[in-house]
């Protein structure tokens, strides 16, 4: 049974009295929660999330001495660091309640307790205060009180940050990188783009389902025994997939949690870095060319293939391979580890007066036409004289 609350008069907000579980089947788009209440530890967790980091909470003294909760539970730390906040507390008789769904009052008191100068109150009546809170309404209050509590437009401050990625297995591997999820079943969202928030890499409360059949761009995959493997750079999804594909950069369309359809992007193959940033990558065989919106940086010079970024992109070197895609670059793959025999020094003519060189077991400096040899010892000279220097 779904009812709603006017919150402060301003906003209206669902409740929900159903049970804590949520379903098996794969999670529809749109706001999540609604239908599921929110229990005290998950509550806890969210909000112990906000003022601590996973790490400071289990380097936490063990303290709590409540009579259903053990050490070793998930939740216990983040339990712990809320009643250490003074936000949550125990019963008379000893008890945390953890899997208790969190009630309408005990939202309020939350909140009073989160935001003391937030005015805005639950309309809290005799037939309601005991109803259980849906846990995309406790989502949306814990957002406003923390925002309320520093005056502040967004979570920033506390190192809360939206993420939105697909999730491609339960264990929390999304095609953006591997996250934790303590108490959190991401069974249902499996194989969908979600937005949620996190910390640290752990999720701090789901959102939205934005796409139930993503398009995963610039993935790179690879093919063994009729398995599609989509590495991510923190770990692989394997996906059933019986077509003959080689290894490389795909856009990987996802429906009802299996491969629907893949398109590769083109290889330019392998090109020397020119000058690379965040904006553009100036290759000397291509030119320059701009980064696609979603463009991949991997290494796979090693036994496995990891994360890279643009600036693991050495400029002189030709140890990578590049693919485009509209007239983009939306992926590197470095292949070969870098071996820097040589070094282009850039100068800025008048921005920059002096340059100066040294390296530990010497080094040959060329302007095209000549070369000299230097020693140990650095090289110091006015840029008008390292240009006339050879």
């Amino acid at each position: 049974m779904k009812k709603y609350i006017l919150l402060g008069g301003l906003l209206l907000l669902s409740l929900s009295a159903c049970g804590t579980e949520r379903p098996a089947e794969r999670a529809k788009v749109g706001q999540i929660g609604a239908e599921s209440s929110v229990s005290r530890e998950m509550a806890a967790k969210t909000i112990a999330l906000a003022f601590y980091t996973n790490q400071e909470l289990d380097e936490m003294e063990t303290k709590l001495n409540f009579s259903d909760l053990s050490a070793e539970d998930w939740a216990y730390p983040y339990i712990q660091g809320c009643v250490e906040q003074g936000f949550f507390a125990g019963s008379e008789e000893g008890t945390f309640r953890p899997q208790a769904d969190l009630t309408l009052w005990e939202a309020q008191a939350l909140m009073d307790r989160l935001a003391p100068d937030y005015n805005s109150r639950i309309v809290l009546t005799a037939e309601n205060k005991n109803m259980a809170v849906s846990y995309e309404l406790w989502v949306q209050l814990l957002e406003t009180a923390l925002k309320a509590r520093r005056g502040e437009d967004s979570l920033y401050s506390y190192g809360i940050q939206t993420e939105n990625a697909v999730v491609l297995d339960a264990d929390g591997l999304c095609d953006m990188g591997r996250f934790t999820a303590a108490g959190i079943d991401l069974t249902p969202y499996a194989a969908s783009r979600i937005t949620f928030l996190e910390k640290d890499g752990e999720i701090l409360a789901l959102l939205t389902v934005e796409a139930a059949s993503p398009v995963v761009k610039n993935i790179y995959c690879r093919q063994e025994k009729g398995a599609l493997f989509l590495e991510t750079g923190e770990g692989a999804a394997m996906l059933a997939y019986g077509k003959a594909l080689d290894e490389g950069i795909y856009d990987v369309k996802l429906e009802n949690g299996k491969v629907a359809e893949v398109t590769a992007a083109e290889s330019v193959g392998g090109c020397t870095v020119k000058r690379v940033d965040g904006e553009t990558l100036y290759l000397a065989e291509r030119g320059e060319l701009p980064w696609a919106e979603a463009a991949r940086v991997y290494d796979a010079a090693g036994e496995e293939i990891a994360k890279a970024d643009f600036t693991d992109l050495i400029c002189g070197t030709d140890c990578g391979e590049f693919f485009e895609k509209d007239g983009e670059i939306c992926a590197a793959v470095i292949r070969t580890p870098a071996v820097l025999e040589r070094m282009r020094v850039l100068l800025k003519g008048a921005e920059q007066k002096t340059v100066t060189l040294s390296a530990e077991n010497g080094f040959t400096l060329s302007n095209g036409t000549n070369e000299k040899h230097f020693r140990r010892k650095a090289f110091t000279a006015d840029c008008l004289g390292f240009r006339m220097a050879l």
